[in-house]
C-alpha cells in the first residue's frame, strides 16, 4: 500500500513539473502571416467590448464591438392571441402532428409588430475598427509572427524590418476597460491613428484624441424629428515618445519609437459611465 502512495506522489510530481511548460506551449495562436480573412484574427475582449486585430504590417485594421450597441427601439411585441392557441398547439405535438403544430405557430404563436422584421427590433452593430497605419519604409520584411496567449490573454505581432524590429502588443484590460495597443520599434517611424465606422458615424480629432460618436437608426424615424436611436462614442487617446499632432479626423505621430493606444467607448444604454473618468 505504502509503495502504491509513493509511486501515485511521484506521478503527481512528475505532471506537476511538467505541467507548466505544456500549459504555455499549447495554449497559443500562432501565424507567420497576417491575417486574409477575419477569421483569423486574434479575438480579445474583457466581457464588454472586443477588439479583433489583423496583424497588418503596414496597416493594421483592428475590428472594435462594445456589448450594448444594437439598433432600433423600445417597442411592445405582446401578442394576446398566442395564449389562446397554446393549448391548440400543444394538443397537436401530443398528437404528433408536428407539421400542423409548427404552421398553427408561425401563424398565431409570435410577438406582435413583425417580429425581427421590424426595424424596431433592430440588430446587433460592430462599433468600428481602429486603424493604425505605418509609413512603408523601403526595407525587407522578415520573421513574421503573429500570435494569441490563451493563458494572458495577450496578443502581438512581431517582425523585422531591415536589421530593425517592430512589435505590437494588444490587450483587453478589465480594471481599466480599455482596449490597450503597445507599438515599439527599435528605430524611430511614423505611423497615423484612426477610428473609422462605414455608416452613422463622425469622426474629429482633438489634441492627443480621436473621437467617433453617432446614433444608430431607432426604426421609428419620422420626418423632421430628431433620431432617438441608440447614441455611442468611442475615443481613442494617444501618446508615447514621438510628436503628435492632431489632423482633421486622425492622429499622426512622427519621430516615435514606443506609442500607446488607448481605446474606450460607451453607449446611451450604459449611461456613459466610462466616460466620467476617461
Amino acid at each position: 500500500m505504502r509503495t502504491r502512495t509513493i509511486a501515485i506522489a511521484a506521478c503527481i510530481l512528475v505532471a506537476a513539473a511538467c505541467s507548466r511548460p505544456c500549459f504555455n506551449d499549447t495554449l497559443k495562436l500562432t501565424f507567420d502571416q497576417p491575417a486574409r480573412i477575419w477569421e483569423e484574427t486574434l479575438p480579445l475582449g474583457n466581457g464588454r467590448i472586443g477588439a479583433m486585430p489583423d496583424g497588418g504590417i503596414w496597416k493594421e485594421h483592428i475590428v472594435l464591438n462594445e456589448e450594448s450597441l444594437w439598433s432600433g427601439s423600445e417597442w411592445d411585441p405582446a401578442n394576446p392571441e398566442a395564449l389562446e392557441w397554446l393549448p391548440v398547439i400543444r394538443q397537436k405535438l401530443s398528437e404528433g402532428d408536428n407539421l400542423t403544430a409548427q404552421k398553427l405557430m408561425y401563424e398565431h404563436f409570435v410577438c406582435a409588430g413583425g417580429g425581427g422584421e421590424n426595424p424596431q427590433y433592430g440588430k446587433y452593430q460592430t462599433l468600428g475598427a481602429l486603424e493604425i497605419s505605418h509609413h512603408p519604409i523601403d526595407k525587407p520584411v522578415t520573421g513574421y509572427h503573429r500570435e494569441l496567449s490563451l493563458r494572458n490573454a495577450l496578443a502581438n505581432t512581431t517582425f523585422k524590418l531591415g536589421n530593425g524590429t517592430v512589435e505590437r502588443e494588444y490587450l483587453a484590460s478589465i480594471p481599466d476597460d480599455v482596449i490597450a495597443v503597445r507599438l515599439r520599434s527599435s528605430e524611430r517611424n511614423a505611423l497615423s491613428v484612426k477610428l473609422s465606422r462605414p455608416e452613422n458615424a463622425s469622426v474629429r480629432a482633438e489634441g492627443n484624441t480621436v473621437i467617433m460618436e453617432g446614433t444608430l437608426p431607432s426604426g421609428k424615424e419620422e420626418p423632421g424629428q430628431p433620431n432617438s436611436g441608440m447614441h455611442y462614442v468611442c475615443k481613442a487617446l494617444v501618446y508615447g515618445n514621438g510628436h503628435i499632432v492632431a489632423d482633421a479626423d486622425s492622429i499622426s505621430v512622427d519621430d516615435a519609437s514606443q506609442t500607446i493606444i488607448l481605446v474606450a467607448s460607451a453607449t446611451s444604454f450604459n449611461l456613459w459611465v466610462y466616460f466620467s473618468t476617461f
